[in-house]
């Protein structure tokens, strides 16, 4: 069943359409807070909080799992996606195997392997996966694995390799900022 699940949240990314599919988030307006737009998704157990100058495309959920999907506006060809699963579907490490076969299976022609590192996030630390993907447009991709007592989240971030640099700071700052109950 879990192999089903990713596959329905991996092709679900692949061709999402605009717009939302779930009933609106409770969101705060980008004026009301500092960092941009707060997302909260209380049946899901997590609170989203974009930077300003990003946008939620898509909202979906199959199964339980919600899969938000945002890129940031200013020409960086960037996308976040978050997909948010009950804690209880995965331990800790079948969670990292999905967060690598979402990026295996989201990047077109993958360079080399998907990387292992460690983020520091708070008081503690998160796995972290790495990858890259192109042969003329190079793409670079990473993907936290989170988890809180009742949610877990792997948090994805795609840019174009020279875009890079200016989105990961965002990224961390998305990361940082997300809650799981």
């Amino acid at each position: 069943m879990r192999t089903m699940l990713w596959a329905g949240v991996i092709l679900g990314l692949l061709a999402l359409p605009a717009g939302c599919s779930l009933p609106p988030p409770e969101r705060g307006a980008a004026s009301a807070s500092p960092v941009g737009t707060i997302c909260t998704y209380p049946q899901y157990g997590c609170t989203l909080v974009l930077p300003e100058g990003w946008l939620v495309v898509s909202e979906k959920e199959r199964q339980g799992v919600l899969t938000v999907r945002a890129r940031d506006e200013a020409k960086h060809s960037s996308y976040l996606i978050a997909t948010v699963f009950p804690a209880g579907l995965y331990n800790p490490e079948e969670a990292i195997t999905q967060g690598e076969r979402l990026l295996k299976s989201s990047l077109y022609a993958l360079q080399g392997p998907v990387r292992r590192e460690e983020i520091a996030l708070g008081a503690g630390t998160a796995p972290l996966l790495a990858a890259e993907a192109g042969e003329k447009n190079r793409v670079e991709a990473r993907t936290a694995v989170l988890r809180g007592k009742q949610a877990g989240a792997l948090v994805t971030v795609m840019a174009r390799q020279e875009s890079f640099p200016a989105i990961e700071g965002q990224y961390r700052v998305i990361l940082k900022n997300i809650e799981l109950k």
